[in-house]
């Protein structure tokens, strides 16, 4: 019997209680900074404005490079442009603004579209290390972080959402001599993912065979997906950030709740 696998259906939620009681007002519902895009790509930090408020959140700003001005213009006062690198992503010239921002919302969403411009890499590792608010990592930002130490990217306050193949990818970087392949059975993961878990300190979302994982601190919720049409992992993404930005000191069980909520 593996007492740290819990399992949960939309009818039978591991934790009713969190999940019946969240905020109602907007102004308790928390507030999320969006931080993404580039010159070459921006569609997904943007459209994270309505997909983040749709799934529960209060208030989301959302900071694009300066370059992305003279596409969009000014489209909200949510939306804020930094300054920008010669390719279009952010420069260092926009840790000020990302620190400013960081400390006035309750944590922090990558949702993808981050250059590999190292200038921008550096202020991305900068802003990380300054904050101890929730960082939620969407599944085409995993491979950006993997440019970072292994230190960096286990740290208590992250959450990484991504596709089974990115999350091998986690595991590859800080060591584990555990292989993911898409074939694998659902308890095998599972097992793979506690053990992983159980030694490292951020937290991990993802979906295989019809279920939502969720890991952390070596414990592993499963939930069964009731619809084909839920088995894409951006829109768990942004359920998942509104989750643990609303609850920070209850990853696992606020996770948990997003697996449900975001069916």
């Amino acid at each position: 019997m593996n007492d740290n696998w819990l399992k949960q259906t939309i009818d039978t939620p591991l934790y009713d209680r969190l999940l019946w009681s969240r905020p109602e007002n907007k102004q308790h519902s928390g507030r999320v900074l969006v931080i993404g895009g580039s010159f070459h790509g921006f569609s997904k930090t943007v459209s994270s404005y309505e997909r983040l408020q749709s799934a529960g959140i209060g208030q989301v700003t959302i900071l694009l490079p300066k370059s992305v001005q003279k596409l969009l213009g000014h489209i909200s006062e949510d939306v804020i442009y930094c300054p920008n690198t010669d390719s279009g992503s952010f420069s260092s010239d926009s840790f000020a603004d990302m620190l400013e921002f960081a400390n006035l919302n309750d944590g922090v969403f990558f949702p993808g579209e981050l250059s590999n411009n190292s200038e921008t890499l550096i202020v991305i590792e900068k802003l990380v290390s300054s904050i101890n608010k929730p960082i939620i990592v969407a599944d085409e930002n995993i491979d950006t972080v993997l440019h970072f130490d292994a230190d960096f990217i286990n740290r208590d306050n992250i959450v990484f959402v991504g596709s089974l193949d990115k999350i091998q990818k986690l595991l590859t970087k800080l060591k584990s001599d555990q292989a993911i392949t898409s074939g694998i059975a659902l308890k095998n993961l599972v097992e793979v993912l506690q053990g992983f878990t159980a030694i490292n300190k951020l937290a991990i979302a993802t979906i295989h065979q019809g279920y939502v994982l969720i890991a952390k601190g070596g414990k592993v919720a499963t939930t069964k997906i009731e619809s084909a049409e839920h088995q894409k992992i951006n829109p768990l993404t942004y359920h998942i950030a509104v989750w643990v930005i609303q609850n920070p000191n209850n990853q696992f069980d606020a996770m948990s709740c997003a697996a449900i909520s975001f069916q």
